[in-house]
């Protein structure tokens, strides 16, 4: 009897992992998309979610749950309605415009180069807000790292923005500093804090 006890335990202990693995995927699934949505937004906007669903090839639920999250989040506007093309009269409802909001979305880039390190704080659609460079004489990894920390807090405070202000941010490194520093890939967040 303590042997059957045993196994069943072990059979509801593995299921319950099972469940979880599949609720990760899940979750990760739906970010993979939300960034799928929002870069469509971004590159294409205004745009109809009738026209995110056929590009993505996503379900009518799913456009509708991830541009309501990013609506949600401030990260998406309604722009109005879809004008009719030309005297061809369109059947049924006109098509909502989703585009993105640039007002509370900003993103850092920032390049790292043999002798300096260059710095940009933009919106969605790449206007560019800011741009700072450092002239650096000793360059290392824990130089940039340090340098690129420098940038990023300076564009904050000067700026006023907060850091749930910005969506995102980029590190390109040009080619002879890949080489020199030895970089190793790695899909990470970056943390400044």
């Amino acid at each position: 009897i303590t042997k059957y006890r045993g196994i069943r335990y072990f059979i509801r202990i593995y299921r319950t992992i099972e469940k979880c693995e599949v609720k990760k995927m899940s979750v990760e699934l739906k970010k993979y998309n939300t960034f799928r949505v929002i870069k469509k937004i971004v590159r294409d906007g205004p745009i109809s979610k009738g026209d995110i669903r056929d590009s993505l090839l996503l379900t009518n639920a799913s456009i509708l749950a991830r541009t309501n999250e990013l609506s949600a989040k401030d990260l998406v506007i309604s722009t109005g309605y879809e004008k009719k093309v030309g005297n061809k009269s369109v059947k049924g409802r006109y098509s909502n415009l989703l585009d993105a909001n640039d007002s509370v979305c900003f993103t850092f880039g920032f390049l790292i180069e043999k002798s300096a390190i260059t710095g940009v704080l933009s919106t969605l659609k790449l206007k560019i807000l800011e741009k700072v460079k450092y002239n650096i004489s000793n360059l290392s990894i824990d130089t940039a790292v340090e340098m690129i920390k420098k940038i990023y807090n300076d564009f904050l405070e000067h700026s006023c923005l907060s850091s749930s202000d910005i969506v995102g941010s980029s590190v390109a490194v040009s080619e002879k500093c890949y080489n020199e520093l030895q970089v190793t890939m790695c899909r990470d967040e970056m943390s400044f804090e």
